[in-house]
């Protein structure tokens, strides 16, 4: 795997356009987070595969950091005003 495929650059958001790992893809672990974020929802780290849910105990450390992410970049987003 190569450096955008399983690590998060902090000097940057990450965008679906941006992912080649296709865990930056919706339904995948950073767009999971961003929804949480974005519903209100308390962190739950998941993402869907082919409809199923998968949940933390079943995730790798870098799905559960994307998750985190996604969470975390949302809630930025909004502190800085940039999503409604």
């Amino acid at each position: 795997m190569s450096a955008d495929q399983n690590e998060i650059d902090p000097a940057k958001k990450w965008t679906v356009r941006q992912d080649k790992g296709g865990y930056f893809r919706k339904g995948g672990p950073y767009h999971r987070g961003q929804i949480d974020a974005a519903n209100g929802r308390p962190r739950s780290p998941h993402y869907f595969h082919e409809s199923a849910k998968i949940t933390q105990v079943n995730m790798t450390k870098e799905q559960r950091d994307q998750y985190q992410a996604g969470f975390t970049d949302f809630q930025a987003d909004q502190s800085e005003g940039r999503r409604a």
